[in-house]
């Protein structure tokens, strides 16, 4: 099974399209991938402390979301592919897509 990590600067949303958009290519919570997801709600500080969790469990990807998380991903780890995205209404949707199926050869 595939460990996501998600680390958001702000609350933690819904990610009930994200993950509807991830089975959609083959990737299924609970069956092929786990997701982490950790949200600071404003709290910038624990950003660092999210990012070095995250690789101290050794997901196999970090998403962040939003600009300001990238920082303390790029200070926790240069070994664990990450992936940014910026949540706006032009890339919100496009998101899950953007990612290969499982049964395709992935480094992920």
């Amino acid at each position: 099974m595939k460990q996501v990590g998600i680390i958001v600067a702000g609350s933690a949303y819904p990610m009930d399209g994200f993950k509807s958009g991830l089975q959609d290519v083959g990737w299924v919570e609970g069956k092929n991938l786990s997701l982490q997801i950790r949200a600071a709600e404003g709290q910038l500080h624990l950003l660092p402390e999210f990012a070095a969790a995250m690789v101290n469990t050794g997901v196999d990807l970090i998403a962040v979301i939003g600009a300001v998380t990238v920082r303390a991903v790029r200070q926790a780890t240069s070994s664990i592919p990450s992936c940014l995205r910026w949540l706006s209404s032009r890339s919100a949707t496009d998101w899950p897509r953007t990612w290969i199926a499982p049964a395709e050869t992935s480094p992920v």
